[in-house]
């Protein structure tokens, strides 16, 4: 059984993302070599095709594959958001169903991409905060096409 999403928890599991992932990206232009370039091109390459096949699971792999790239040297933090990140983990699930919001996300990431190929530590981090934040947006939006999925806000998540 799966429990219900509730934003609350998915709000707190924000703050670790928001927090950790700049501070990561930080550390990771300083040190980017063309291997990961090379990987983070892939990622994207691969997420489009997962896209295409309609296979979104894979997607979001590929996904995690592409921001676990920017801890390169920092894999506790990683961990962290892997291990302590469920309901946020669903919600990107969710997005990925909405064809507009998935396209989205990779057009943001080849901006990404772009600013850390060229070294533009400012503009990468502003689309990452950018990229991280579309879910205050977005939140309504799942809601409304998957209201079964969330807890009243009254309700305790798991």
């Amino acid at each position: 059984m799966i429990s219900l999403i509730d934003f609350s928890r998915v709000e707190q599991e924000f703050f670790l993302r928001e927090n950790l992932e700049p501070a990561a990206l930080k550390h990771f232009l300083k040190d980017c070599q063309a291997s990961h370039l090379a990987e983070l091109e892939k990622y994207i390459e691969l997420q489009s095709e997962s896209i295409d096949a309609k296979k979104y699971e894979q997607f979001l792999q590929y996904d995690n594959l592409f921001h676990q790239v920017f801890f390169d040297k920092r894999q506790i933090a990683w961990e962290i958001l892997e291990n302590m990140c469920g309901h946020y983990h669903w919600i990107r699930l969710l997005t990925i169903w909405v064809q507009d919001i998935v396209k989205d996300r990779i057009n943001e990431h080849k901006q990404l991409f772009q600013a850390v190929k060229q070294g533009d530590a400012a503009k990468a981090l502003d689309l990452l905060g950018s990229h991280i934040h579309k879910l205050d947006a977005e939140e309504a939006l799942l809601k409304r096409m998957f209201p079964d999925f969330f807890a009243d806000s009254g309700e305790v998540p798991m």
